[in-house]
């Protein structure tokens, strides 16, 4: 995650034009979302995470959160691209639920 958030912070100007602007960027997030969807298969058939869970909205919903987060977060210089990996992947993994939440 942090790996995407640097490329697209180190390429301001192309993240804009490619992943946004331009009309190739449906074809840019769509390899993009290809290459996270294989990441979690793989990590959910080694064990990682849970068989019932529908990996193809995970990727979607990774992408959007992606995209969002460049435009509104890293592009401005709001928040840097650890930063955001790290509260996109605690998100995404723990949730937003309080551990001890009653169930």
């Amino acid at each position: 995650m942090e790996r995407i958030f640097s490329y697209l912070d180190s390429r301001h100007d192309l993240t804009r034009i490619g992943f946004i602007q331009s009309e190739e960027s449906e074809n840019i997030k769509s390899r993009m979302s290809a290459i996270i969807a294989e990441n979690l298969l793989f990590e959910q058939n080694s064990g990682y995470f849970r068989q019932e869970v529908d990996m193809e909205l995970i990727e979607q919903s990774l992408v959007g959160v992606i995209q969002r987060l460049t435009v509104t977060q890293l592009l401005p210089g709001h928040k840097s691209p650890s930063l955001l990996a790290s509260q996109v992947i605690d998100l995404f993994l723990h949730g937003i639920v309080a551990a001890d939440y009653p169930k």
